[in-house]
Parts: structure tokens; sequence; C-alpha cells
């Protein structure tokens, strides 16, 4: 009964927060429709994404935050340590659970679109290339990644975790999927929020998942976008050109698809090795197992490096 009190309140906690949201969007759709018809100078320059993140975290937010601090929350005694190479390892992982739920999520839209015969479009990728480079770093890079890392796992776990680790990393990774709100997302979304989730319950250290969060959005929103962003005499003038020489964009993806392959068969088994209590994964590397996995993952990316390739270029997306 406890258990279920509790995760009642949180969830009244999220659907009060996407009401607000709502309702302030409906209110800012009216005052640009009232405004361009006193003004009749047609839609303003607006950045919806920008507008979005307002309703959501100036308005809708700190409602949210209010229902949540009422709720019982835990809070982990020893915080724990990530080192700078473990938090690369953690980072490459997250770099591939990226590019593998994305695919995941591409091939099922792609099913559903042969299905019904209706063209599916991706919403997000769609508005990120009519958004302005800098505006796309703001949004996805700084504010996005704060403001959910604190949402779905400051604030969710330490109101979940007493109920089980496990618990508290499906529910996390699935409120952050389901969040989202579109396929094309939900798989990867879900897979990096459990990642985030288990770092955080495990360290009691928010800023872990804030850092990757943010790391995985510009790998996924800014670079794709680099023939925008760096073009120019501006502070990345050159970008294309060593770009296009060391062909970093394509060539080199495949090789960091089988390296994200190989770290996540690395990070899952000493995860499964460690004792369970929401350690960290333990310092010793796994079992050989593991160097077999990545050499056949190579081998694989080597036979397969063009159509890796093609499945990389159209997998960037942030979250």
């Amino acid at each position: 009964m406890e258990a279920r009190k509790q995760f009642s309140r949180i969830g009244w906690a999220f659907v009060v927060f996407c009401l607000v949201d709502v309702l302030v969007q409906v209110i800012m759709g009216v005052a640009i429709g009232l405004w361009n018809r006193q003004e009749n100078s047609g839609m303003p320059n607006l950045d919806i994404m920008l507008l979005g993140q307002v309703s959501m975290y100036v308005f809708a937010f700190p409602v949210f935050w209010l229902m949540m601090k009422r709720i019982p929350s835990w809070r982990k005694r020893d915080e724990g340590q990530i080192s700078a190479g473990q938090l690369f390892l953690w980072a490459v992982v997250c770099f591939g659970f990226t590019y593998i739920g994305n695919y995941i999520g591409q091939l099922l839209m792609g099913g559903v679109e042969a299905f019904t015969g209706n063209p599916q479009e991706n919403p997000v990728l769609d508005m990120l290339n009519d958004m302005n480079p800098w505006m796309v770093f703001l949004t996805t890079v700084i504010i996005a990644p704060v403001m959910e890392e604190l949402m779905f796992r400051k604030l969710l776990i330490d109101r979940i975790v007493p109920f089980g680790q496990r618990v508290a990393v499906v529910v996390s990774g699935l409120a952050f999927g389901l969040f989202h709100g579109n396929f094309y997302q939900f798989f990867y979304a879900f897979s990096l929020g459990a990642v985030f989730a288990y770092i955080y319950s495990s360290t009691g250290r928010v800023r872990y998942g804030i850092m990757l969060h943010m790391m995985t959005n510009l790998m996924g929103g800014v670079f794709p976008g680099d023939e925008r962003i760096f073009h120019g005499d501006g502070l990345f003038h050159g970008w294309n050109d060593l770009s296009g020489a060391l062909d970093v964009r394509k060539h080199n993806r495949s090789r960091c698809f089988g390296l994200c392959l190989f770290s996540e068969a690395d990070m899952v088994s000493r995860m499964g090795a460690c004792s369970g209590k929401g350690d960290l994964p333990c310092d010793s590397h796994g079992a050989g197992g593991d160097w077999v996995f990545g050499s056949v993952c190579a081998y694989v990316c080597a036979v397969l490096k063009t159509p890796v390739m093609n499945v990389a270029e159209s997998l960037d997306t942030p979250i």
C-alpha cells in the first residue's frame, strides 16, 4: 500500500506537470495569434523549441518540484565517485545505446510507414534542421540535460529507489522514454535514462548524468549540423575542411559503432560481477569473452562498413 501511494503521488506530479505545460503553450499560442492579427505582420520568427522549454521549465517545473518535495525522499549517504576514465567509458556506452535505440526506432517507424502507406516523419529531427544551430546548442546541450536530469533522476529516483535499485532504473528509463513522446526517440531515451538512473542511484551525484547527457546531445544534436554551426570565419573556422580531410563524420562512425558495442559488453560484465547493491562497475575487467565479443564486433563492422555508416549517418537525434 505504501508503494502504491508513493507511486500514485509521483504520477500525479507528472500529470500536473504535463497539464501546466499544455496550458501555458495554449496561452502562448493564443498570444502569438493575437499579436499577429494586431500587427498584421505574419508569424514572428520565434524558436519553437525554446518556447516549449520555457513552458516546461519556467512554468511547469516549479509546480512539479513543489509537488515532488512533499513526497518522502531518500538520500544516499556514502556518495560514490566516478573517475575520468570511467566517465569516458560510460560516454561511449551512451553513444552506443543512442545508435542502437535510434536504429530500432527507425526500423519500427519504417515498418509502420510500409504497413500503413503513410509517410512517417521524425518531428524532432525536422525541428532541429529548421533551428539556428546555436539555439540547438543552448536548448539541447545546456538546458535540456540539466532540467531533465533533475526531473527524472534527482527528484524521481530519490523517491522510488527505496523500493529497489532495479525498480528505480526501469521506472526512470521508462518515464524518460515516454516523456519524449515519439517512437523515434523512445528506445534510445529509455536506454539512456536507465544508464543515467543506474549511475545516479549508485553514486548519489546527479552531475555525472548531466555531463553524460550533455555529451550525448552534443554528439547527436550539434555535430550533425556542423556544416552550419562551424561555417564561416568564427571560432570554429576550418572545421569542415578538417573533418573532410579526416573523414570524421562518415568513415570513422563504423569504427565508433564497433567500439560502442565492445564497451557496452565490457561495462555490462562489470555490472554483473558486482555485489548488486548499487555499487559502481568493478575496477576489474570482465571475462575474456569481452575481448571475443569486441573482436566479433570489429569484424562485423569491417564487413558491413558501408551499411553501418549509412545507418549511423541517419541516426543523429538528441534527447
